[in-house]
C-alpha cells in the first residue's frame, strides 16, 4: 500500500504546513515555507500532534465515526487555503534546493539505510504482541464501535454493560489514533505505518544533522552521527519490528531540545521574540503523555531543567539546590508530607510518593544493578555509544555553556536520575529484573543523547580547529 503511506505522509505535511502558515497568516508574517531543510520536517511531526490532539477532542465530543470523515475533509481544506495562500503571497517563492556536499552524502546514507530497514522489516510479521494487541487492537476497537468507544480494564469490564476490554486502557491513546485512519481505509495499516515511522525517523535524522552543521560540525561527524542514530542495535530493531510507542516518544524529547536550542538561536539573533519557535517547543512538550505514561515523567523533567537553567543564575542555582534538598530532608525526617484533594493524595513521605493522579507508588531499595548492566552493555543493545556518556555528562560541570546547550544536558542528566530513582526505588523495578523495561525506557532518551553527544564532539572539534588557525597566525 505504497500510496496509502504517501497519501498519510503528506497529509501529516498538509496539517502541520497549513497550520504554520495560518500562524503566520494571522500574524501577518512571512512563514519559512521555502525553507525546505527545516520547515517539512517540523511541518510533518506537528501535523503528528496536530492529529492526535484533533482525534482526541473528538473522542471527547462522543460523535460518529461519519462526522469525522467530513471534519478531517474541512480541515484539510482549509490547511489548503492557507497554504496556497501563503504561497501566492509570497510569490516569486522559489522551492530550489541545492543540498551541500555533506548534506548529499547524508541524505543517500538516510536512503539507503530507510531502504534497507524497510526490506528487511517487511519480511517479518507483526512480532509485537504490544501493537497488535494494545495499539492496533485498540484502532479496530474504534473503527467496530466508534472514537467514543468506553475502553476499559479487565475488572472494569468485568462490572460494566457496555463497555470494551483492552490491556491498554489505562494507556495514552496517541499511537492508536496514528494505526487509526490507515486501519480505517486499508487491513494493511502495519506496513503504512512501518513505511510512516522509517519517514519520522528520517526528518528527525535530517533535522539532528543539520543542527549539527549549524554548530560547526564537519562532514565526517555529520556522516558518523547519521550512522550511529540508523545502526544502534535497538534502535534499528524498533525501526523493522515497529509497533511501539518508545521510539517515537524518543523522537519528540529530541524534537524538544532541537527546537529550544533553535528558540533560543533565533531569540539572540534577533529583536523580536520568537513566538512560532516557542510554541513548536511547547506542542512537541505537550506530545510526551499523549504517547505514553513514561510523558508525564519527561516532561516533569523538562519543565525542571528549564526552571533550572533559566530561573537562577551561576553559583545561586547550587544554593537553591541545597535550599530545596534541605526542605525536602526536613519533611522526610519529620515523617512526611500527605494532602488528600479532590484531584488525588499529595503525598511525600519515606515509603511512598503520590502526585494527585499522575501517579501514586511505594518506596523501597532493590538492587537492579545486574539487570541494569546487562541491559546497557553486555546485551549488545546499545554498541559502544554509552561510553561518552560521562564525558557528556561532566561537560556542563566543567564549563559554562550558553543556555543553548545547557538545559538539554541537565534535563538529560535529572532524566538519567529519574531513570535510575524509578528502578532502583519503586515497583518499576519488577520491569527492570525481567528486562522488559530497562532498555525501553534507555531507548526513550538515546536520540537525545548521541545528538548532544555529538554537538559536544562538534564542539571539540571547532576548538581545536580555532586554537590551530589562531596558533598559525599567530606570529613566531
Amino acid at each position: 500500500m505504497a500510496w496509502l503511506a504517501a497519501a498519510y505522509m503528506a497529509y501529516f505535511l498538509l496539517l502541520g504546513g497549513g497550520a504554520r502558515c495560518a500562524f503566520h497568516w494571522i500574524r501577518g508574517s512571512h512563514s519559512p515555507i521555502g525553507q525546505a531543510t527545516d520547515f517539512m520536517p517540523h511541518a510533518f511531526f506537528q501535523g503528528v500532534f496536530l492529529h492526535v490532539v484533533m482525534l482526541n477532542l473528538w473522542q471527547w465530543t462522543g460523535w460518529g465515526l461519519t462526522g469525522l470523515w467530513w471534519c478531517l475533509g474541512v480541515v484539510l481544506l482549509a490547511t489548503m487555503v492557507c497554504v496556497l495562500r501563503q504561497w501566492l503571497v509570497q510569490r516569486p517563492l522559489s522551492l530550489k534546493w541545492r543540498p551541500e556536499p555533506s548534506q548529499g552524502l547524508v541524505l543517500l546514507l538516510m536512503l539507503l539505510a530507510s531502504w534497507l530497514l524497510w526490506r528487511n522489516g517487511s519480511w517479518l510479521p507483526n512480532l509485537a504482541w504490544d501493537s497488535w494487541i494494545v495499539w492496533e487492537g485498540k484502532a479496530q476497537q474504534w473503527i467496530n464501535h466508534g472514537l467514543a468507544a468506553d475502553i476499559v480494564s479487565w475488572e472494569a469490564w468485568l462490572a460494566q454493560d457496555q463497555a470494551f476490554f483492552n490491556p491498554s486502557a489505562s494507556y495514552p491513546d496517541g499511537l492508536s489514533l496514528l494505526y487509526f485512519l490507515p486501519m480505517a481505509l486499508s487491513h494493511d495499516s502495519f506496513a503504512v505505518m512501518h513505511v510512516v515511522l522509517l519517514f519520522a525517523f528520517a526528518m528527525m535524522t535530517w533535522l539532528v544533522v543539520n543542527r549539527l552543521r549549524k554548530m560547526g560540525a564537519a562532514t565526517p561527524w555529520l556522516l558518523l552521527a547519521a550512522g550511529v542514530l540508523y545502526t544502534t542495535p535497538l534502535m534499528g530493531n524498533h525501526l523493522m519490528i515497529h509497533g511501539y510507542a518508545d521510539l517515537w516518544l524518543g523522537l519528540y524529547v529530541l524534537l524538544i531540545m532541537v527546537s529550544l536550542i533553535d528558540y533560543f538561536d533565533a531569540k539572540a539573533s534577533s529583536q523580536n521574540q520568537p513566538t512560532g519557535l516557542g510554541l513548536t517547543v511547547l506542542a512537541y512538550v505537550a506530545m510526551l503523555p499523549l504517547l505514553k505514561l513514561e510523558g508525564w515523567v519527561w516532561l516533569m523533567v523538562f519543565v525542571l531543567a528549564y526552571g533550572w537553567c533559566r530561573m537562577a543564575p551561576g553559583r545561586h542555582r547550587w544554593l537553591l539546590l541545597l535550599g530545596v534538598g534541605s526542605v525536602l530532608g526536613v519533611i522526610l525526617l519529620a515523617g512526611g508530607l500527605q494532602w488528600a484533594s479532590p484531584w488525588g493524595d499529595l503525598a511525600f513521605t519515606p515509603d511512598r510518593i503520590a502526585l494527585f493522579h499522575l501517579f501514586d507508588f511505594p518506596i523501597g531499595w532493590v538492587d537492579i544493578t545486574d539487570a541494569l548492566l546487562t541491559g546497557l552493555l553486555w546485551q549488545n543493545n546499545w554498541g559502544l555509544i554509552w561510553l561518552g556518556l560521562p564525558w557528556l555528562l561532566l561537560s556542563p560541570l566543567r564549563s559554562a555553556p550558553d543556555p543553548t546547550t545547557r538545559v538539554p544536558q541537565v534535563f538529560l542528566i535529572m532524566a538519567l536520575a529519574a531513570f535510575l530513582f524509578l528502578f532502583y526505588f519503586t515497583p518499576a523495578s519488577q520491569w527492570a529484573l525481567d528486562m522488559t523495561a530497562i532498555n525501553r525506557i534507555v531507548l526513550q532518551l538515546t536520540p537525545c543523547y548521541v545528538f548532544l553527544l555529538f554537538g559536544l564532539f562538534a564542539q571539540w572539534s571547532t576548538a581545536a580547529t580555532n586554537q590551530s588557525t589562531a596558533a598559525q597566525k599567530s606570529p613566531a
